[in-house]
């Protein structure tokens, strides 16, 4: 927050530079947790899922036999 608040002092003393390197780390780290975590939600989802079908599927089969 007192990186935006303070921004015009960071370019009249040439710091902008360093900043925008911070601010480019945080967001590649940010995405690069959020795709990690949208991976594992996805795969657990899946597993779950295809458990639920899978059991129907053998309820079905015990009902109808």
């Amino acid at each position: 927050m007192q990186t935006i608040l303070n921004i015009a002092g960071f370019r009249a003393m040439g710091f902008e530079g360093i900043f925008q390197e911070r601010f480019e780390d945080s967001v590649e780290n940010a995405l690069t947790a959020g795709v990690r975590g949208a991976f594992v939600e996805g795969c657990t989802y899946g597993v779950a899922s295809s458990l639920i079908y899978l059991a129907e599927a053998i309820l079905f089969y015990v009902g109808a036999s």
